[in-house]
């Protein structure tokens, strides 16, 4: 049996081999960020197909462009084969033979990204490109083309269908991936990855959000539990720890899209275990808001410091030791509640 790396590897050779000695035609319509981290808007000049399952843009003469589903910066990519790989070149070279198969369309913009399944990449680099692509005009009167996980994950739709964003137009591949869009120019572009606060604030405009209460109290405490990854292994001894500090314990993967806006729009003081649930602080939006993250000592992402640094929020981490021979990123964490009890009581004064 193949495996998806394998696949991968066999459609790249083959992909690069075709690529040879035929440049795509791509236009740069805007350049700018620095030299390590560039952003731009490009346009490939059609015919052009965005195909479905991984999202590459593909010429009519049957060049892949990769950088159309670029990165702003390398991690490592998943193993599940809609998440990861390339598309078959049989599979492109039979599809567009189906006219019943091909959706044309003059102008498209791809905001397809490697993870953009994921909760945080969703929010910050899919839907983030837009106010790039805004400042150059490029959204006004253009679809907009997303991955099929809007149909299989719940939070994806729910935040489409708020605000101006439910009036925009997006295409979703079908539920099998069948379906291929032609168009006679696609737009991408690639975006500065670390700073977040304006194309969070263009974003949070867009969903026509409420201002957060300034005056807010509460106090909660983010929680993981199986079978997500990153779990506290001793929580049941941290528990009363927390809960006699007054912090609600909340698991966010539990609640609805209006259930985490009304959440962390309100609260004041949080303590969370490092995980996509933190992305939410988005919702506190420029009001004061304290924050401390709980992380394994191997692994120190810097997302939320980079958010909570844009929008002024008291941001503190406490490093944890992880679980012996577990990837870094995905080890379970022992928090030591002497440690734990004055690190939150240190957050509560701020």
């Amino acid at each position: 049996m193949i495996t998806p790396k394998v696949s991968k590897l066999v459609n790249k050779l083959a992909w690069t081999a075709r690529r040879f000695g035929r440049p795509a035609p791509i236009d740069v319509l805007y350049q700018g960020g620095s030299k390590d981290r560039p952003e731009y808007i490009k346009r490939i000049r059609g015919p052009v197909y965005l195909e479905p399952l991984h999202g590459y843009a593909i010429t009519a003469d049957g060049v892949l462009v990769e950088e159309t589903m670029d990165p702003h910066y390398y991690i490592k990519v998943p193993t599940a084969t809609w998440r990861h790989g390339l598309p078959s070149m049989l599979w492109f070279e039979r599809t567009v033979r189906r006219q019943d198969l091909i959706d044309h369309h003059r102008s498209v913009v791809s905001l397809r990204h490697q993870w953009e399944w994921n909760y945080y990449h969703f929010h910050l680099d899919v839907l983030g490109k837009m106010k790039l692509l805004s400042e150059h005009s490029v959204l006004d009167g253009r679809p907009l083309a997303l991955g099929r996980y809007v149909r299989e994950l719940s939070f994806a739709a729910e935040v489409l269908r708020k605000g101006r964003l439910s009036k925009r137009d997006w295409l979703i591949p079908d539920a099998d991936n069948r379906r291929i869009i032609l168009a006679d120019e696609l737009i991408y572009c690639r975006i500065d990855g670390v700073v977040a606060g304006d194309r969070v604030r263009y974003l949070l405009d867009q969903m026509e959000l409420p201002p957060p209460p300034l005056d807010s109290r509460k106090r909660i405490f983010l929680n993981r539990e199986p079978p997500a990854t990153r779990v506290a292994s001793n929580f049941s001894e941290i528990r009363p720890l927390i809960e006699e500090r007054g912090f609600t314990i909340v698991d966010s993967a539990k609640l609805s899209t209006d259930e985490k806006i009304e959440l962390f729009s309100n609260i004041r003081h949080l303590v969370a275990i490092h995980g996509a649930g933190l992305t939410n602080v988005i919702y506190r939006r420029d009001a004061p808001l304290s924050l401390m993250e709980i992380h394994g000592s191997s692994y120190i992402p810097p997302d939320i410091k980079i958010i909570s640094n844009d929008f002024g929020y008291t941001y503190r981490r406490l490093s944890c030791e992880p679980a012996k021979g577990v990837d870094p990123q995905h080890a379970n964490i022992y928090v030591e509640p002497t440690e734990l009890c004055r690190a939150m009581d240190e957050l509560l004064q701020t």
